[in-house]
């Protein structure tokens, strides 16, 4: 169009007298000159006056034209590229901004930093070796140090007492906000979760310390000199990489609680023995050895006459010493998951033990000895697969508590034990053996229970004395392997709570049906396919699970459940549901994430729903929300991130932009929005 325009000129320009070439000269020159549109003008004139040189002059404006055009787009891009590095630039500087003001600065300046810097591996050492180490310092909202990177360890100011706590060569500071050192008595240092390969030797020149927490690092052994550190009362060790004990262990008269155990994944200690001078720490009150490898127990275990817990759970130990029964003070023995065959009869002189975990070892027999333990509440004894159940009962009946046997799926930690009440934990499916074989007094109150948890035992078919349960409110049989329910479940005539989750039911069980109080039904995770239409007569159902089911539609009658509040679809094959879902006037709840429903449908199912409080649509592959959400007046929660129960290769997230999020937030800005 350009070329097309200055061509036009050659019509419209003045005619000049001159017949010679110099238009085409002077043409040049000023385009040599970089002077392009003086340079053009010049060769219109030669194309106007000089008939020979008119094709070249012409040649030369067409040239030149592509040469402005280009420069022009060059202009252009670099223009764009220099605004979209701005943009960059703008967008990394508010994140750095948000990094730093997510950064604690203590009166608005000292930020904790550390540093890897050399130091000489002995300054004594003529061939200048070095080690790289962690040095701590302050530093500013610039990134200026302005406590320099010299400390062992330190804690960020305590604005309260103007101080930070500092370890420089094994003594332990206070240094102030200029920088100022007082020395004082550490008391407790942690340092868990430091990628520690050995103890830091300053450490042990903290003569003051009591407590020390080193956990889950990556520490192989401890050094002998921990005997430096007589005034500690608590040392900490578990989830390390500990294969001994030094035997100067025995030097810290004054330990109270020592940690070795492995009680999480990860780094996991792996002591095979443990050193006789064990025995010399007579003020030890808790003793934790969980999940190493050892096989067997020092007799010197008997002089800790102090301790109240022993935890020896996932070991290998195949034999206990008879010295266990001197320790007069345990109310806690936990030897699950070793290799026991037998219990030395000394056991029963652990008078004040409260808790016994024998679970999930090879006993055959209980020692009759266990009787005498009378102020046992709470006795684990499953996991043992031929334990002689007829001869354990007996030698529990002559307890003068009350004995009251529960399944192993009901363990929890959080449950209070009255006095003069011993809970016996058995193997979940042995229980029903048990209860035709334990008198009816050792069972009363158990079969009284309201709740009664029978997850993971492997059933194929419930026994029918479930139906001794007459006061049973709530019923978990997840996990389990159940197609069918026994009719006897109809007894329960007081369950309001139903379980069922990952069974293997294709149909919901016409006998729930019989269950008028029941209000929560769960049958996530089955193989249904479709759903009774009698599913409308639990009419006091307010709770119903449906989800990792493959139903692929709903009865019109889920329209009679009026006291509906929860509902969950999750992860079905449902694409619509029916209109009668509008008579769900109660429903507050609506979890439809991972499904096939389109946004019109979403859409249609919102319009009717509109007293919705809690809505999931997380995992659905969306960009933007369905509109119908924006109308949801009660909305006060909304999911809309990844369903993490379903296998990663399955997930559909949604994908929303950061621009989209903000317009989610400001359209509904009374809702707790999840995106993650």
């Amino acid at each position: 169009m350009k070329k097309l325009l200055f061509i036009l000129l050659l019509f419209t320009y003045a005619q000049t007298a001159s017949a010679q070439c110099q238009f085409l000269t002077d043409g040049e020159a000023l385009e040599k000159k970089g002077k392009y549109q003086d340079a053009i003008r010049k060769y219109i004139l030669a194309v106007k006056d000089c008939s020979k040189d008119a094709v070249t002059a012409m040649n030369k404006i067409n040239a030149l034209m592509d040469r402005i055009e280009k420069a022009e787009r060059t202009a252009k891009q670099e223009t764009e590229k220099t605004k979209k590095a701005l943009a960059e630039s703008e967008k990394q500087k508010a994140k750095n901004q948000k990094l730093v003001d997510a950064f604690y600065f203590a009166y608005d300046r000292f930020a904790l930093a550390v540093k890897e810097i050399e130091v000489p591996v002995d300054e004594e050492d003529e061939s200048n070796e070095t080690v790289k180490v962690k040095r701590f310092g302050f530093i500013n909202k610039e990134g200026d140090a302005i406590i320099d990177y010299k400390y062992d360890n330190l804690t960020p100011f305590n604005e309260e007492t103007g101080f930070a706590n500092a370890i420089l060569n094994g003594i332990a500071y206070n240094v102030d906000t200029f920088g100022n050192q007082t020395e004082y008595n550490l008391k407790q240092l942690k340092l868990n979760k430091k990628g520690l390969v050995i103890i830091p030797h300053y450490i042990f020149n903290i003569k003051s310390l009591e407590e020390l927490d080193l956990s889950n690092n990556q520490i192989d052994s401890i050094p002998n000199q921990i005997e430096e550190l007589r005034q500690l009362r608590k040392l900490v060790l578990n989830n390390n990489k500990l294969l001994r004990l030094p035997i100067q262990i025995g030097k810290l008269k004054n330990l109270q609680i020592l940690n070795l155990g492995s009680p999480d994944l990860g780094n996991k200690n792996e002591l095979t023995e443990l050193p006789v001078q064990i025995g010399e720490l007579t003020n030890l009150q808790v003793l934790d050895l969980y999940w190493n490898q050892l096989k067997i127990l020092p007799p010197q275990i008997g002089e800790l006459k102090s301790l109240r817990e022993l935890n020896l759970g996932l070991n290998s130990l195949i034999s206990l010493p008879p010295q266990i029964g001197e320790l007069k003070n345990l109310q806690v023995l936990d030897l699950k998951r070793n290799d026991l065959k037998t219990i030395p009869f000394q056991i029963g002189e652990l008078i004040n033990l409260k808790k016994l975990d024998l679970g999930w070892n090879e006993l055959k027999i209980l020692p009759p000895q266990i009787g005498k333990l009378t102020n046992l509440q709470k006795l684990i004894v499953g996991g043992n697969n031929n334990l002689d159940w007829e001869q354990t009962i007996q030698t529990l009946s002559g307890m003068s508590q009350k004995i009251l046997f529960t399944p192993l799926s009901a363990i929890t930690d959080k449950k209070e034990y009255k006095d003069g009440i011993l809970w016996v934990y058995v193997d979940n499916d042995n229980l029903f053996k048990v209860l035709d074989k334990a008198q009816p007094a050792q069972m009363e109150e158990f079969i009284n229970s309201k709740e009664l948890y029978l997850e993971q035992m492997q059933l194929k078919e419930l026994p029918a004395q479930i139906s001794k349960f007459k006061n049973l409110q709530l019923l978990n049989l997840g996990n389990n392997q159940l197609t069918q329910l026994p009719s006897e479940i109809a007894d329960l005539i007081n369950l309001e709570n139903l379980d069922l989750y990952l069974n293997r039911f294709t149909e919901l069980p016409s006998v729930i049906l019989k269950l008028k109080k029941l209000q929560k039904l769960v049958l996530h995770g089955n193989r249904l396919q479709f759903l009774s239409s009698q599913i409308g007569e639990l009419k006091s159902l307010r709770e119903l699970s449906l989800g990792f089911n493959e139903l692929r539609a709903l009865p019109p009658q889920i329209g009679e459940l009026k006291d509906l509040e929860y509902l969950s679809l999750t992860k079905t094959e449902l694409r619509f549901l029916p209109s009668e879902i509008k008579e769900l006037k109660k429903l507050r709840w609506l979890n439809i994430s991972h499904t096939l429903f389109s946004k019109d449908k979403i859409n249609e199912i919102l319009t009717i729903l509109p007293q919705l409080e809690v809505l999931d649509l997380g995992d659905m592959g969306f960009t933007t929300l369905p509109d119908a959400v924006f109308n949801l007046k009660n909305l006060k929660t909304l999911y809309l991130g990844i369903n993490y129960d379903i296998d990663e290769d399955e997930q559909n997230p949604n994908n929303f932009s950061e621009e989209e999020k903000e317009k989610i937030r400001k359209l509904l800005p009374n809702c707790k929005i999840e995106f993650d």
